[in-house]
């Protein structure tokens, strides 16, 4: 008896951190088009609405460029979940290209709740594709200006 309650004591402890582990790695709230657009305009970010030009597959196709750090913002919010995925695996095969042709590159991945991401370093630039639900943002700067655009993804809570 003392020893069955031992294992049903361990086994408790054991959902009780899986259930605290699970919260700390919580979904992520996707965005809007214009929550993109706000945030970037802050940041003195160059817009590009292509909306229109993708509107059977999207409702919002927007592009940022700071042409001073050269710095590049995509966000596209899909109409469909499985769009999204398949332009984010297409991507992620993009950037496993940069990573096999560059002498140095460091690619991180992970998949948590409903959020996946893909970053990359290589060849003095940094890559990042991110997943949240039905939308991807997607960015691409220089390695040296990496915290700050790092910066503005968090603000986005991407």
């Amino acid at each position: 008896v003392h020893m069955h309650k031992k294992f049903l004591l361990s086994l408790m402890g054991f959902f009780i951190i899986s259930i605290i582990l699970t919260g700390c790695s919580s979904a992520k709230d996707a965005i809007s088009g214009e929550d993109f657009t706000n945030s970037l305009k802050k940041h003195g970010y160059i817009i590009t609405d292509e909306s229109d030009k993708y509107e059977e597959f999207t409702t919002s196709y927007i592009n940022g460029n700071d042409a001073d750090t050269e710095t590049v913002f995509l966000f596209v919010d899909f109409k469909e979940e499985a769009n999204a995925t398949s332009f984010f695996e297409s991507m992620h095969s993009q950037l496993h290209g940069v990573e096999h042709n560059s002498k140095d590159a460091d690619n991180v991945e992970d998949r948590i709740a409903n959020y996946q991401y893909q970053e990359l370093t290589a060849d003095d630039y940094f890559y990042r594709i991110i997943k949240v639900e039905d939308t991807i943002l997607y960015l691409q700067t220089p390695s040296e200006n990496k915290s700050e655009a790092m910066a503005i993804v968090d603000e986005l809570g991407y």
